[in-house]
């Protein structure tokens, strides 16, 4: 249950809840980690990937946590779905909302770790997550995916980078979903923890 009024909060907040805060006023003047928008030459051909450039690649830097290589290679043999920055709240609800037309396809996304204690069960949720829009200055909203792997799980709020396979759960009589990871990287140089799209 507990899980479950998560997605349906994310489900609904993203949805229909923004009155217009930017980052900026939820981090108090603190100087704001989202990009401006991209101006468009609607004359010209569209190149997506300028307007939406790709997530950091890791660097020889960053903590690789181990992961099966003969897995990681089979997981990448088929569809792989990449959550970029710019659209991370609309790629993430569509997961959501359409998790059929996402079952054993790749899906690589960048976030901050955090889990969670649930005392009821006596267990720990894990989740790598982005922060979203809402009405009071804070966190009122995220976006990302409970996830599930064999390998160790980074510090609170590192900023990592997942690749993992949608699949659904049921616990307590409720269905739920996270991706179980293929690989877990954690990077030195983080994307925006605020996004709004």
């Amino acid at each position: 249950m507990k899980k479950m009024f998560f997605v349906i909060i994310l489900t609904v907040a993203v949805l229909l809840c923004s009155c217009g805060a930017s980052p900026d006023s939820r981090n108090s003047g603190a100087a704001s980690s989202v990009s401006p928008t991209p101006s468009i030459d609607i004359g010209k051909d569209l190149d997506l990937d300028s307007v939406f450039p790709a997530s950091p690649t890791p660097t020889a830097g960053d903590l690789v946590i181990p992961v099966d290589a003969a897995e990681l290679a089979e997981a990448n043999s088929g569809d792989v779905i990449e959550v970029r920055e710019k659209m991370f709240i609309a790629q993430t609800n569509d997961i959501y909302l359409n998790s059929e037309d996402y079952f054993g396809k790749l899906i690589k996304y960048q976030g901050f770790f955090t889990q969670s204690y649930w005392d009821e069960t006596d267990t720990s949720y894990y989740f790598v997550i982005r922060n979203g829009p809402g009405c009071c200055p804070g966190v009122d909203n995220t976006a990302g995916f409970e996830i599930v792997w064999d390998g160790g799980y980074p510090q609170e709020n590192d900023w990592c980078e997942v690749s993992g396979m949608l699949e659904e759960y049921t616990e307590d009589g409720e269905p739920y979903l996270r991706l179980r990871l293929k690989s877990l990287i954690v990077l030195d140089v983080r994307g925006a923890e605020y996004v709004n799209s």
